[in-house]
């Protein structure tokens, strides 16, 4: 099932705003969460746990916490929930990056000069966080 388009009949939207999603420019409309723009652009893993497992949405209201992404702006990087963070103009948002290393306090640097998907570390153990 794909789930890469929007409802425009009659609808009001703010204005058109441009972020980064895994490295990959993607138009958004300001006042859409990440979670939305993710589904737009067919991405379902929001992050792996230790044991290596993709995690998504599930809720999409805040309560499971397991459609966490990291979102880098400005300088500042953290973890955000999807379903209730509003997506702004110039996020870098990266999914598929290993939550474990966050708990851990251990977590590697992403460098965005780079494909996001092997700036992750992955850890060696089979149970999830």
């Amino acid at each position: 099932m794909q789930m890469s388009s929007r409802a425009n009949n009659k609808v009001s939207r703010g204005d058109p705003i441009e972020l980064v999603i895994d490295g990959q420019t993607v138009s958004a409309f300001a006042g859409e969460t990440i979670a939305a723009v993710l589904l737009l652009q067919d991405k379902t893993s929001c992050y792996r746990t230790r044991g290596d497992r993709p995690r998504m949405m599930f809720c999409n209201m805040g309560v499971c916490f397991e459609c966490r992404v990291r979102v880098t702006q400005n300088a500042d990087s953290r973890w955000v929930l999807a379903c209730v963070t509003p997506a702004q103009a110039n996020m870098r948002i990266d999914t598929n990056v290993d939550l474990s290393h966050w708990i851990a306090g251990t977590e590697p640097t992403i460098d965005h000069d780079v494909n996001p998907s092997t700036a992750s570390t992955k850890g060696g153990e089979n149970n999830d966080v």
